[in-house]
């Protein structure tokens, strides 16, 4: 027998997943920069009350919704971190996977960027999370030499992010092969130390 709680909760979890996938739609349609609170809550077939009982916020639901935004991130890092004896072909390889993803998932990685380039709060999640991906991976290093580690991998996901969603998002191109090269190459060298 179902207690009133339970159904509360279950109502409660049903309503947030619905502004969730209601978000989402609209992230993909018109950006994050233009979903407004009015548009979910249309989608959502809700109103703007009970978006507020819900979030603060579209940063709010954002965060909410930020692990149906992007494939699993341990798949997507998996091959670095799995990389004992870096190969720079297969490195090459990991390049290509992640710029056929941004094209497969445009408007969803649109959005994510808008949102991590203008608020803070979501690209503080946003770090720590490609950290925790990382972990493995930093797991190699010395102690002393993690926190270097760490700043060199970020720097340089930032960069391909930055021109991804420049290229990808904004402009709407895909990155031709020697672009792919010279990405894979930064990122051999900031990741390994080593050069192509």
């Amino acid at each position: 027998m179902e207690t009133t709680g339970s159904l509360r909760n279950q109502q409660r979890e049903f309503t947030r997943a619905r502004f969730i996938n209601a978000a989402l739609e609209e992230f993909k349609e018109v950006g994050f920069e233009n979903a407004t609170i009015d548009m979910i809550t249309r989608n959502a077939g809700a109103n703007r009350s009970t978006f507020y009982l819900h979030f603060k916020d579209k940063v709010d639901l954002l965060l909410a919704a930020h692990e149906q935004l992007v494939p699993s991130g341990d798949a997507v890092f998996e091959r670095i971190n799995n990389m004992i004896e870096p190969d720079y072909v297969e490195f090459r390889r990991w390049i290509d996977f992640l710029a056929q993803l941004w094209v497969d998932n445009r408007e969803v990685y649109g959005a994510i960027m808008y949102a991590q380039l203008t608020e803070p709060r979501y690209a503080k999640v946003a770090y720590d999370q490609k950290l925790g991906f990382l972990t493995p991976y930093l797991n190699r290093f010395k102690a002393t030499e993690r926190e270097d580690g760490a700043s060199r991998a970020v720097m340089f996901l930032m960069q391909f992010e930055r021109y991804f969603y420049t290229t990808i998002c904004v402009s709407l191109n895909k990155p031709g092969p020697a672009v792919l090269d010279s990405l894979a190459k930064l990122g051999y060298y900031a990741l390994f130390n080593r050069t192509a």
